[in-house]
């Protein structure tokens, strides 16, 4: 499967003298809007605003339960299953 090198560009981006002059207005509109902001810094670096309830299934405890069972279940297909599975958890862990 092909999947995009930056997954997070089609996202919103500012700089971080706009941050620092928007930031309630800008901290509002991410957690109201639930929607991620990437930010740009002087030195060519990134990072990402989001909202906290975005990491919630992956912080949950049993996260890691449903991702074994999803595994343990494809395995056992003569299908692509166990690839997707796979590719899912090396995206998301």
């Amino acid at each position: 499967m092909n999947y995009e090198v930056n997954p997070f560009q089609d996202y919103e981006s500012i700089t971080v003298d706009e941050l620092k002059g928007q930031a309630n207005s800008l901290l509002n509109l991410v957690t109201e809007e639930q929607r991620p902001l990437r930010v740009c810094m002087n030195n060519g670096k990134e990072f990402l605003l989001f909202p906290q309830d975005l990491l919630a299934p992956i912080c949950d405890s049993d996260f890691r339960l449903i991702l074994l069972s999803a595994m343990r279940y494809a395995m056992g297909r003569n299908t692509c299953m166990p690839m997707v599975v796979a590719d899912y958890i090396k995206r998301h862990i």
